[in-house]
């Protein structure tokens, strides 16, 4: 293609420089008809040398890349979403504990995906110092709210 582009323009400079020298009157007239033929003429015949096998290949590898790049992009949104929902539901049980009079948990929940296309917690993991009626008030409240059952729910002391 390089190739091609310097023969253009030194076609170009060499019917200038010939336009430019010739006369006015009918024999430049006929030099700029036949100065604009040969440029077409050199401009398309650049396009048959074309290697359309490479731009084929060149095409199928640009496909391929986006591919790939949006597959990963929607993997990359689904760890993320899945993060936020996991962060969510631990912020949930952490309030709901503060508001039975249980403060300093560390709550992390898993989740996992269901049927119907949702993010539906599975297991939670809780670590912190509370009280035995506490405690059962909430593996009651996440059990019943949360779906979580207490086979699910592990529970680990600060001391």
């Amino acid at each position: 293609m390089n190739s091609a582009l310097r023969e253009l323009i030194a076609l170009s400079l060499i019917l200038g420089l010939s336009l430019h020298l010739c006369p006015e009157g009918g024999v430049r007239q006929v030099l700029t008809v036949l100065s604009a033929a040969l440029l077409g003429i050199s401009v398309l015949s650049s396009f048959k040398g074309l290697d359309y096998d490479a731009l084929a290949l060149g095409n199928a590898k640009l496909r391929e890349a986006e591919r790939t790049i949006t597959e990963d992009g929607e993997r990359t949104s689904q760890k993320l979403n899945r993060l936020l929902i996991e962060e969510e539901y631990a912020s949930y049980i952490r309030d709901r504990a503060e508001s039975i009079g249980v403060g300093d948990l560390e709550v992390q929940v898993q989740v996992q995906w269901s049927y119907e296309g949702f993010w539906l917690p599975y297991a939670a993991h809780i670590t912190g110092t509370v009280e035995p009626s506490k405690q059962t008030a909430l593996e009651r409240m996440i059990r019943d709210e949360l779906g979580i059952p207490t086979e699910r729910q592990y529970w680990y002391s600060n001391g």
